[in-house]
């Protein structure tokens, strides 16, 4: 599953190789799935009115059915940098 979304993900976004998808089983058999991208992609990640970040959640439950499992995808937001900062 973590291939799959990590596909379709490098292959919607401008810097692909920015993307990051970690996946952990709990205890009681859920799968989480965590996806990170670029700052700069979360707006696509997201798509408008969270039309992608459904239809990704949507995959997951079609897979999820087909393998009988349950995940739960959590869509990692990071910070946007500043370049004016200074640490």
């Amino acid at each position: 599953m973590k291939a799959l979304l990590e596909f379709v993900l490098k292959s919607i976004v401008n810097h692909p190789d920015k993307v990051k998808i970690d996946e952990q089983t709990e205890s009681n058999g859920l799968i989480t799935i965590s996806a990170k991208v670029d700052p700069l992609d979360v707006g696509i990640m997201i798509g408008k009115n969270g039309i992608v970040a459904r239809a990704l959640r949507d995959l997951l439950k079609i897979k999820g059915l087909i393998e009988e499992k349950h995940y739960y995808l959590n869509l990692l937001v990071p910070p946007k940098e500043n370049p004016n900062s200074e640490i």
